[in-house]
Formats: structure tokens, sequence, C-alpha cells
């Protein structure tokens, strides 16, 4: 047993759930209670030590020790944020001490400064060190293992740094990744095979365990400790063969992941520094960590004994440590300098990234909760020096340009030189959101001198006001700040860390309604933008707003122990908005009014709940109570249209609120709460169970009650259960505010209320439907309309016979964070009776919090260490004069971490795609830019001039149409010589805003000819820049982007976008068609809306023409080469490529053709289902995104590749056959897209298909001897067949379908039928020879065998490396592939037994199961995660094919 699990079970304080909500979502509450009674010792409190001192005691550890024996120094000062400048000389942890306590009064903060013994070490859980001789960490290394204790050692040196961890042995990890459990339903379990089968992907790895519930027939398996698992694909696991004398499965189940401990071993200092474990930082330098290892260690050895670090480019010094270097070490020349020149700076958001990361090591070790370093981690941040690029180039500095001047940011001047630092002083930034982030950012900015100067400024902007949840991480604010706003008080707390620094606060959301405020002189005035914010509209807002005045984004967020960050840089990048957020998942609507499964979703639907009750009736009652004749109006002219059900269910809300349910005391507020459970607990169950019994069967004979829906059984109310009586007081309570009446709070004198209520026996209505899908739902009327026995008139006549002055109610909103409001109780005691009705596993109190108020996780650790990283990234934005650096792409790093596993990962930022217009290249950072005073027709000459060819057909402001090309004569008469700000303002009916320095205009222009290569949308319309209208006293910004939907049909609908302009040069951008497709694809594919528009092209085979014609155009008008094979008819296979056919070495392929019927695209913002969904246009459209990118990306590689489109995949393969006729078609690999649940197939298995003819003779049944039944014969062989052992391997096993049975004669059932016929359809993992042979013997002559057809399965490419994380599994499907070369590319032989290196791969989103069914479907998930799989295996194929 793990001692964490053991302590967890020790007297324990009352947690803080209110100061530690965000942490503990993050950690867990077992967690977090560890931490309460831990206690560390905190050695070292420079840069590095502060922040691991400051984030533990947000952290809430029991007991922290703060000692140091070393002064404060002016180096100290530019990373060490609790020192002053008069605490230089001090004691850094006597100066510290106070700030560092005050920081959480919930923690005992002690202090030494004593040299450490072993006696004061042994007194402590952890001991960190940071700043400590190497000698001494050999020591303490010794003291810790002697005494059972941990040890974890940090240490910055400049842009370097380092963490050490020394946990012992057999140190044990009881959650490996801190993430949710996984849960999933069963379809089925075989007990000889041990496979378990889930209805949908269950996200499980290899070596896993898993415990079971619910389980029908093999109930054994619920009273099963945990299992450990082999995964076999995304849908299909493994238990081995524990249950193969258990009962045979009948339905339901479900499963559950366990997390069970894991081990490790830690080597203790000494041994680890000889023979080290290091976890990579950064992917792209994997030399590096060896080498610091060393040049640490050398550091050390160095610093004692010559008593110095080296100094900033003394290359006598670098001299001294490349001496202290083992020989032949490998160290890099130009590292060893970077390291040496660099090693006395001290960088604060160096410190923060290392401390953020070294104390959440601190928690992991405390709490065992999370994957351990194990056991260096070396951090690199040398790709932030300037060079070549830069005025502040490093190479280029002196020793004099670095040397300290005491003054606080020597340890930062050491590095970047003084120069450097003062252009930061002068710097204006802009910081969005002052939460932890925020706060975060503004310490280190502060520190580092940004804005200290004379032109220097930080604006910051936060709507917010402080909580005590928010003080746990947002370390500027303290208990008295509650209250207050978040951005005055940071501001003013960041002024202590740097009284220099120059900032202004405000508290407004930066939105389109607060332009008049966030304009253009305020965004002109701008070197950079940094998001601190936790929604994505808003940073898709400020995105949009950097885009268009040209300036650097930095992006970050976190999420529990995860992070990330994102450089956006004009002219370089994409924006922030270009790589699309996943959809939020969302819960249907059936399975949250009628069907819940999870406790999520009945906490949603107590939400819901809450909702109508106190928030809606009370705002719909007010509104009719203000203004009656408004009211009327808004029911009959609100947009979108009310309909009457709607309206009825409206108008019943306002009489109950205000007559029938209205109370006149709070006692009638417990009887209505009382009511109410009998309504939502007992009622509405009883009345389902009526229409649906627990025996009920659907029209197909299968079980209503078995899958996904659970039973539900109603409630009888008893008040001395505590939920029942938490509902009956939470609801009443609120009740009453919201009629501005005393609550009852006596919990005794509710239950007597309560239990005072009368109720007759519940009689079930008749004609109530319920709907049991979501189709069904959109089919009735809006819940509740058909109960209601007046029609609308009646409702508005009654509610005018209402006395006129009745008072108002109090609208209450949800609010989650105050606990005596009862919000929290109403919805957990709601949502707990519901789950109780369905037989879910209830949620206490603060989970349904975190569920219902939609906690994001939090925790201080992450936060400084993403705060870190994006600072890293401001510094190469810097050049001199204010001016943005030319820093190359390859310097700019995005970032991921995940601090619980530990992992980090950083990638160059995504170019921004590059178009042309007219020979004239630009971007999305650019724009047309035209000046006032200009007429409508003098913008049109202007445009197409600019152009080179085409006619303006429209002019667009907004929605507002300025012009088109089919205006009547008289309006071009009266519109074309009019200024064009003038005919705005006549069209729009408004005057442009004051602070509108310019005006977007969409400008639409045809093409008129065929002979130039400009980009074209599929109307017609030019690819060019929207165009930007500046007033004769405007300025030249840069360019904003705007995003909006715009319906082109009912099931689709496209993206318009809008731009305006900006303050620095080249300028250019501009206009495209709202109501096309092709636009979105050629200014960006566009995943989601492409599949769309292939799936409206219907393409059953035979009929695939029109599907082949769009894949043509698209794919020519994006400059590939298309080849169109005839193949019958009008049918016709596609061959792409950017080359000629016979440089193709990789193609990827798949078929044109779907299944009938065909099914209308529908898209719910996270599914697309229709016909082709995922067989196979899903596949044709995440392998033409693929091909797309590498075009733009890997344009040589591309070269290499090909798009193979078949027609007659679904019947007869006749588009395959033809294929092979292609003689300069040879590929050394294929790629096949079909279904195969994001899984790489290893086999796809083969196909034996016979026919069976059993002889009997005719005779009269009443005299068994006279004939012979060949259908008992038949029934025989087949029961033979189902029980033979059929052949399996590593790939599955052999499986087969009876799939046509005939025999005997309907007329005569006393007749032994002469004859009887089968047909069996096997799917093979062996040659089929064999299946045919052991049938043979199996039948041995009882039945005449016909081979209809066989197909011998094929072996697939095994599994790169390269792909090392994808799964596996096996294909049960017959694909084209069998009908190319007839196998021989998998085999490596190909016509004329030509020798291929390559070989085949089947791989594809979504599952077979659906593909040829009424609800064939593919998520945008899924594909997403194909398009990137396709693009490594592009990458692979390609690259091997040249070896």
């Amino acid at each position: 047993m793990c001692k964490a699990t053991e302590e967890s079970n020790g007297n324990q304080e009352q947690l803080d759930t209110n100061l530690y909500s965000r942490q503990i979502y993050a950690l867990g509450e077992s967690a977090m209670k560890n931490l309460r009674q831990s206690s560390v010792l905190i050695s070292g409190i420079g840069g590095v030590g502060v922040e691991i001192a400051k984030n533990l005691i947000l952290g809430g550890i029991r007991h922290v020790k703060i000692h140091d024996q070393k002064e404060a120094t002016w180096y100290d000062l530019s990373a060490q944020y609790f020192l002053r400048e008069e605490d230089i000389g001090k004691n850094r942890a006597t100066a510290s001490f106070a700030r560092l306590a005050e920081l959480n009064d919930s923690v005992t903060c002690t202090l030494n400064t004593d040299p450490l013994t072993e006696e004061l070490i042994k007194n402590f859980d952890l001991i960190i060190l940071t700043d400590t001789p190497l000698a001494l960490q050999l020591e303490i290394s010794q003291w810790i293992r002697r005494h059972g204790k941990k040890m974890i050692v940090a240490e910055a040196r400049g842009l370097f740094s380092y963490i050490f961890a020394d946990l012992g042995e057999r140190f044990c990890v009881l959650d490996p990744n801190g993430e949710k459990v996984r849960e999933f339903y069963i379809n089925g379990v075989d007990r000889i095979s041990g496979e378990v089968f889930t209805q949908e992907p269950h996200g499980l790895m290899n070596g896993d365990s898993v415990v079971f519930s619910e389980i029908k027939g093999m109930n054994q398996l619920n009273d099963c400790q945990a299992l450990p698992i082999t995964v076999k694909g995304p849908s299909v696991f493994n238990i081995g063969d524990v249950a193969k004398d258990f009962n045979d499965y009948t339905e339901g189940g479900r499963g559950k992941q366990v997390k069970m401990p894991i081990y490790l071993d830690y080597k203790p200092l000494s041994k680890a520094i000889e023979e080290p474990e290091i976890m990579p930082w950064d992917f792209a330098k994997m030399d590096y960590p060896n080498q610091l290892h060393l040049l640490f260690q050398a550091l050390h050895r160095m610093e004692e004994k010559h008593d110095r670090t080296p100094r900033p480019k003394n290359d006598v010094d670098v001299d001294l440590l490349q001496n202290e270097l083992p020989e032949n070490s490998g160290v890099d020349k130009d590292l060893l300098k970077m390291f040496s020149y660099g090693a006395r700076g001290n960088l604060v958001n160096i410190c923060s990234v290392v401390g953020g990361i070294a104390a959440q090591e601190v928690m992991k070790t405390i709490t065992h909760h999370m994957t351990p370093l194990k056991q260096y981690l070396y951090l690199d941040h040398s790709d932030a020096l300037p060079g070549d690029w830069s005025s502040f180039d490093t190479a280029k500095l002196k020793a004099q340009d670095c040397s300290a001047r005491d003054h606080r940011y020597d340890g930062q001047a050491t590095i970047f030189g003084w120069e450097y630092q003062e252009e930061l002083a002068n710097r204006k930034l802009f910081i969005v959101g002052s939460g932890a982030i925020g706060c975060e950012l503004l310490k280190n900015l502060a520190m580092m001198g940004v804005a200290c100067g004379k032109n220097g400024l930080i604006k910051i902007t936060d709507m917010d006001q402080i909580e005590t949840s928010n003080l746990n991480r947002q370390f500027l604010f303290r208990k008295t700040d509650v209250g207050q706003k978040k951005s005055v008080c940071a501001a003013r707390a960041v002024k202590a860390f740097n009284p220099a620094v120059n900032i202004e606060a405000m508290s407004e959301r930066v939105c389109p309604e607060t332009e008049p405020i966030f304009n253009d002189e305020f965004f002109g005035g701008l070197h950079c933008v940094l998001n601190a914010l936790d929604n994505v509209e808003a940073r898709r807002y400020v995105d949009q707003q950097c885009v268009f005045y040209g300036l650097p984004l930095l992006e970050s967020g976190t999420l529990g122990t995860k992070g990330n960050v994102q450089v956006v840089y004009p002219h370089l990048t994409e924006s922030y908005s270009a790589s699309p957020d996943p959809p939020e998942q969302t819960i249907p609507y059936c399975t949250l009014k009628n069907f819940p499964t999870e406790i999520h979703h009945t906490i949603q639907w107590a939400r819901d709940k809450f909702e109508a009750l106190y928030t809606q009736a009370a705002e719909l009652a007010n509104r009719y109570l203000n203004d009656q004749d408004a009211f009327f109006r808004y029911l009959e002219s609100s947009e979108p249209r009310i309909s009457d059900g709607q309206k009825a269910e409206m108008l019943t809300a306002v009489l109950k609120a205000l007559d029938s349910e209205r109370p006149s005391a709070p006692e009638d507020c417990v009887t209505w709460a009382r009511k109410l459970f009998e309504e939502y607990f007992h009622d509405t169950i009883a009345q389902m169970l009526h229409l649906f019994p627990p025996e009920h069967l659907t029209k197909n004979g299968q079980r209503f009650w078995g899958g996904a829906k659970r039973c539900p059984h109603a409630l009888r109310f008893d008040a001395n259960k505590d939920v029942h009586l938490d509902f009956i007081f939470a609801a009443s309570f609120i009740r009453s505010q919201e009629y501005n009446m005393k609550p009852i709070t006596d919990r005794e004198r509710v239950a007597q209320i309560a239990n005072s209520v009368q109720f007759t026996e519940f009689v079930p209505k008749s004609g109530v439907k319920i709907a049991t899908n979501d189709e069904e739902a959109r089919e009735f009327e809006r819940p509740g309309a058909q109960d209601l026995l007046q029609d609308t008139e009646a409702l508005i006549e009654r509610l005018k016979k209402l006395k006129p002055d009745l008072p108002a109610l109090n609208h209450i909103d949800f609010e989650k964070d105050d606990d005596r409001n009862q919000h929290i109780m109403f919805i957990t005691s709601c949502s707990n009776l519901r789950a109780e009705n369905y037989d879910i596993e209830s949620a206490d109190f603060f989970k349904t919090k975190g569920i219902a108020g939609r906690i994001i996780p939090a925790i201080a650790t992450t936060t400084a260490a993403v705060s870190g990283l994006v600072c890293v990234e401001f510094l190469k934005t810097i050049d001199a004069n204010g001016c943005l650096a030319k820093t190359p792409i390859e310097r700019l790093k995005n970032g991921f971490i995940n601090l619980s596993l530990p992992l980090t990962c950083f990638s160059q930022p995504t170019g921004a795609p590059r178009k042309k217009y007219n020979d004239k290249p630009w971007t999305v950072w650019d724009s047309l830019e035209v000046r006032a005073p200009m007429t409508t027709q003098q913008l049109i000459q202007w445009v197409e001039n600019e152009v080179g060819q085409g006619s303006v057909v429209s002019i667009g402001y907004g929605v507002a149409s300025i012009y088109t090309s089919f205006m009547t004569p008289a309006k071009k008469t009266a519109r074309l010589p009019m200024d064009l700000r003038k005919a705005i303002e006549e069209v729009t009916q408004k005057a442009i805003p004051s602070h509108k320095k310019s005006l977007i205009i969409d400008v639409l222009i045809e093409k008129e000819n065929d002979d130039n290569d400009m980009l074209v949308d599929e109307d017609g319309y030019i690819d060019i820049p929207y165009t930007q209208y500046f007033g004769d006293a405007f300025h030249s910004y840069q360019y904003q982007y705007i995003e909006s939907t715009i319906p082109v049909s009912n099931q689709f609908s496209t993206h318009a976008y809008q731009w305006q302009s900006k303050n620095h040069g080249n300028v250019h951008i501009f206009s495209r068609s709202p109501f096309s497709t092709f636009e979105i694809v050629m200014e960006k594919f566009n995943l989601t809306n492409f599949l769309i528009k292939c799936m409206e092209i219907e393409s059953t085979t035979g009929d695939e023409g029109k599907f082949a014609d769009f894949l043509a155009k698209f794919m020519r008008d994006s400059g590939w080469n298309v080849v169109e094979q005839l193949v019958e008819n009008e049918r016709k296979n596609l061959i792409i490529s950017l080359g000629a056919m016979k440089d193709i070495d990789v193609v990827f392929c798949s078929h044109l053709d779907t299944v009938s019927p065909y099914i209308p695209p529908k898209f719910d913002g996270q599914i697309f289902w229709g016909r082709g969904s995922n067989d196979a246009k899903g596949q044709i459209s995440a392998m033409i995104s693929m091909a797309l990118d590498l075009q733009k990306n890997h344009e040589e590689l591309a070269k290499k590749l090909g798009l193979l489109f078949t027609v007659g995949e679904e019947c007869g393969n006749c588009g395959m056959k033809k294929v092979n006729e292609l003689d300069d078609l040879n590929p050394k690999f294929m790629i096949i897209g079909e279904p195969s649940e994001n899984s790489l197939g290893t086999i796809q298995k083969g196909g034996l298909k016979v026919l069976l003819n059993v002889t009997g003779k005719a005779g009269h049944s009443s005299y068994p001897g006279t004939g012979e039944s060949a259908v008992h014969k038949m029934v025989e062989i087949l029961a033979d067949i189902m029980k033979h052992p059929w052949p399996k391997n590593e790939h599955g096993e052999t499986t087969f379908n009876i799939g046509y049975v005939n025999g005997g004669e309907q007329n005569f059932p006393a007749t032994w039928p002469p004859k009887a016929e089968t047909i069996i359809f096997f799917r093979t993992v062996t040659d089929t020879d064999e299946i045919y042979k052991q049938l043979e013997i199996l039948i041995n002559r009882r039945a005449e065998i016909v081979l209809l057809s066989e197909i011998d399965p094929e072996k697939l490419h095994p599994k790169p490396h390269e792909l090392a994380d994808i799964p596996t599994a096996s294909i049960p499907f017959t694909t084209d592939l069998c009908h190319f070369w007839r196998r021989d590319i998998s085999k490596g032989v190909g016509r004329q037994n030509k020798e291929f290196v390559g070989g085949a791969f089947v791989y594809g989103a979504g599952s077979a199961l659906t593909a040829h069914a009424d609800d064939e479907h593919v998520s945008l998930a899924e594909l997403e995660k194909a398009v990137a799989v396709y693009k490594r295996l592009a990458l692979y194929t390609c690259k091997a094919s040249s070896c």
C-alpha cells in the first residue's frame, strides 16, 4: 500500500474547497489532502527558489520552511520579485519571508538562515535545493537517502536551467496521468477469445485495468477485480481467458478504467550524475540535454575551483569552463560559449518556467499523483538570443555592453546588453485578462523592465472582480482585495515588484461593442498584445484585431496541468483563428430529457431546471409586468419567430409565476417545492414507464430498455433521506428569494410542511408523446406545449385579467461560488434524485459544482510555467526604435506542456498561407487600400486595374449592397457617380461612427476568361484581398479579420471574411463571395465545408459522374494535374498528381461511389451524418486536405504523391480493374482510405464465398422411412460449421456469415424437402485454400460445394516506428486493393515481376459498422485525426520510396 494512501486515511482538517477549488479539480481531493499534511524545506531563495516557494505556498502545502544563507545582490533583483532595492546586502530568505508568508494564511511558513544539517533535513518530507553548490547537493543526497526522504534540485543560469529529482527506491505513483478514468458501455463479450466490444471508442491503452458492472448473462464478470487489458482496436480490447468458464454474455454492461499503482526506482545523485536519465525538453534539440548535463557539472567545478562564475563575453572564462569538461566531451563550441557568456544571467521568465515545473514535481512527490520526473530535465531557451536579423545581435556584443552596473537589470543585461534593456523599457503592451496568467505576465514583465521607460506603458483590462477562489493562483491578490476589480488590484500590486513600471488598468471587455474605446489610436500605439483569456470567442476577437493592426499576439492558456503557448507573428505565421478549436461536446436532447446515462447528464438537466424555474420564468414575468403591450409585440414579432408551442409555454410560465403558483408566504414555497419533487421524480417517470414499461419491445423486436437506455423507477418522497429534504429545502429557499420573501431555514420545519402536502394516486395521461430520439423530438411540438389545454388567445385573455400592479419578481442568476445561496445544493440534490431514478451513481456537492459551474481546473504551477514561456517569446519581438524584429519563423516556438506526465513539446508556428493575384503575393496580413475621395465608379475602375482583368459585379459594406452589376439602370445612374462614403450612409441609413478611420469594402470581381492561372472560386470570382477605404484624415493602420457564418443552403453554410487596415507598409487584402464554397477552400481548405459539399452530390454506384467532375475541377483549380480514365459510359476514375503519372511513388486511394439509397448530409457541429460520410467521401476529403497541406509545406515530397479515386468499388470493382491498364502508374506504396476506426490495418481479410447444395429424398413426413430431409442434413452441416474452430492468428480470426438458406416448399410442410441450399461468406485471415480444404473435410461429402468467389487476405505493410502511437486492427472487409495488380503490391511483386520496396496500408476515419447503414456517420474529430495520420503516412512513404 502506498504511503500516500495510508496517510490519506488519517486525521485531516476540513479542506477549504472555496480557496482550493480550481486546484482540487486539477489534482483531486485526496491529493489536496496529502498536500495539507506535508512539510517541505526550500533552500536558496533566489529567482528559482522564490518561484517554487510562491507556487507551493499558494498550493497549500501545510508547512514550508524558507532557508537561505546568501545575501541579496543586484543580480537577484532581475528575477527575485519579493526583494526590494533596500534589501541589497540582507539575507534573501529574511527579506522575502513576510511577503511569502502572506500569500496563504493557511500555510505555516517558518524561516531558517543557519547552515543545513542532517538533523534539520530529516524533519521534512521533501528537500528542495536551489543555488546550492554541487558538493553540498551530494552531501544532502546521502542524508535524504539515510532517512528515507526525497530531494529535488532546481537551478537556472541565464537561458539554461535544469531540474533533478531523487525520490528513492520503489516510489509509488497512484495515478500516472491525472486524467479522468475512462468509462464506456459494453456491446459484447466473447468468453472464449476474451474480446470485449464497446459501443464507442474506449480510449484505453495496453496495460490499463478495467472493472465491469451491470453486465447481464455473464454476471460473474461484475464481481471481478480490476483486469488488465490488451487493446485490439478503438472499440475492442481483450481480457484474456478470465471469462472462459463464465456464463454467456447476453446484454448491457459498463466498463470503467481503474488506475493501478506503478513503482519507480531513482538513482542517488552521485550515481545519476554518472548515469543520467534525462527527459527531453525540445525534440528539435535532442543533442542538447546531454551536453548541458556536462556543462552544468563543469560550471560547478569551475566555480568551486576559481570562486567565480564565468563573466559575460569573456573567452578566458570560456576556456576555464571547457577545461572542466571531460576529454572528448562532444560539447558544441557555440553552445559552450552561449552557456559561459550567460552563466551570470538571471532571468525572471526562465525562473518562472523552471520554478513552475519544479513546484509541480514537488506536488507530485508529496501526493503520489501523476508521474514524476525521472530524473533530469534540462531546459534551453537559447532561441531567444537575437541574431543577425536584429539590431541587437548578441554575436556583436562586447564585454562592456553587458557589464554589471549595480542595477536591478544586471542579470538580464548580462545576456542581452544594455541597449536591448533600454528598448524593453519603452515598449507599449496590452494584456487582455488579469486572472492567473495575467498576474504572472505582469510580474514577469515588470521584473524584466518592460514599460519602465518614459515612453513605455502596459495597459491591462479585465472586467471581473476578485473572488476567494482566485487567491489560490492569482498571486497578486489578497483576501482584502476580494470584490475589487482584478485589473486595478493587479496593477497596484505589481508596482511593489518594480516601482518604475508604467501601467494603466482598465475594466472594459474587448469586443465589437467597445471599439470606440479600443480603437485605431489605441491599437495603433501598441507594440505587442498578450492574451490571458479563458474563452475562445474573446481570443478570436483579439486575434482578429491583432491581424488587422499588424501586431504580434502571444496567446496562451492552461487547463489543469496542461498549458500551451502560440505565437502569432505579423506577415510570418497564421493567425490564432486559422486553427479552429474542437467544438464543445453537447448532450443529445433526448438523452438529456428522457434517457440519461451519466451523472453529467443529470447535472445538466438540473442546471436547465434551475434556469427555467428561477431565471427565465422571472424574466418573462417581469417583461410582462413592465410593459404588457411590448410583451405581446415581442411574442408576435421576435426574430427568430416564436412558434405557437413556444408562445403557449411562455404564456403559461408567466401565468404560473404571477397567478396560479404565486406564493403568498414562505410556507407556500415549501409546498411548491414538494409538488415539484412529485412532478420531477415520480409522475414524469411513472408516465414514461406507462408508455414504455420495463419489458417494452421496439417494432424490431428488440428490448427498448437496453444498451444505453437505462430503465428508470419512480421515487417516493422520504423526508428522512437527506437528498430528498435537500431538494425541498434548496428549491423553497431560492423560490422565496425569487418572490422577495424570507426563506424558511429550519430544516425540521421544512420537512414538516413537506410531509403535510397531500397527493392523489398518479394516473397516467393519455395522448402524451415522449420522444425516443432527437429526430422524434424535432417532429413533436416543443416540450410541454402538447399538455396545454387552452390555446394562445385564451392564455392571453387570462393574463389580461391579472392585477396590473403586481410586484416584480427577483430573477435569479446561477452563482456557483456562494454556497450560502443554495444554488449548488439545488442542482446537487436535483441531479442526484434524477440519478437515483435511473440508477446512476450520484455525485457529491463538490463534483456537481465543478460540472454545473463549468469550472476549469487550474493550478499555479502550470500558470507560472506558461507565462514564463510567453515572456521568452516576447523577447524575440524586440528590435531597435520600437520596430518589430524580423525573427525567422524557425526561431519562434509554439509550446505545449503537460506537467502531469511530464511532457514538453515545441514546434515552429505554421506559416501564413501565401497567395497571388495578378502576380502579386499576399497573405492574411495584407489588404488592398484605396483613399478618399472616391466615387463608386472610380472604385470599380481602380480594383479592375489593380487586378489586371475581370469585372466588378458587386460592392458591399457589411450586409449592405452598395452596387451590383444587375442593378436597374436608374439605380446605377444614381449610385455610380456618388461619393462612396455617402453611398454607404444612404444605403445603411446610418452615419459612419466617428471612431471609424477606414471602411471595409467587399468587392467581388468576376474572371472574364480562362487564359490565365489566376485563382478563382467555383462561382468565377477572383481570389483577391479585401479592399479598405481610407478617408482624407485617416491613417493607414493594418488589418482586421472578422468571421461570420452565412447560410448557403438548408444543410450547408460557409464563411465570409472581412478585413480592415493598419499602420505598417505592405498593404493588401480582399473581398470574396459570401455565397460559395470555393472561396473558403482557396483561402484555407475547410474540411467541414468541403465534406458537406461532397456529400451533397449524389454518387451511388453507377452514378459517380457529377462527383468526379466536382473533384476534378477543384483539384485542377488547386494546381494539380487530373487524368480522367473512362471506365464505362460516363463513369471515370480520377488520377491526380502535381507531376507526371509515371513519377508517382505513393498513391492514396479511395472510391467515388456510395451504396444506395442516397441520404443527404447533416452536420450537428461534431458529427457528419449521411451517405458517404465515412464510406468514403470522408476519406476522400481527408486525403485532399492532406495533399493540399503537403503541396503548401512539402512541395517536393508532394510531387511523389498521387490521388486515385475509383468508381464501382461497392459493386464489382470495375474502376480498380480498369486502373490496371495504366502502364505509367507504378507506385511503390498504396494507402487505401476506408473506415477503419482510425486504426492502421495489419491485414485485410480475404473472402471466400461458397454455395452448399444438399440433396435429400422426397416423402411424407408421417413416414420417416419413406424420405430424407435435405433441410435436416443442412442444419447438421451448419451446426458443424458454427462449432468448428476456424483458423485464427495474430491478425484476428476467421469469421463467417450464413447469408442465405433455402429448402423445402412453403405450401407442403408435411413433405420431406428433397433439396436445400445455403450461401456462406467467410472472411479469412489465412489463405482461402486452407479454409476451403477444412470445409471439404468438415462436410465430408454431405453437400456439394460450389465456389462462387475467393480473395486471399492482404498482409499489409508493418506499422512503421514513425507511427508507433497509431493503434492497429485487422480489416474485416475487402477493398479495391485486392484488384490492383491482384495483391502484388503488398507482396512486393508487380507486373513483369518488378520488385517493389513499398507496400500497402489501409486506414480511415469512422466505423465500417455504420458504413452502409441508415445512420452512417463520422465525427469531425475522427476526420481531423485521419488528416494528421495521412500526412504522416505521406511523409513516411514519400521518403521511404527514395531509399
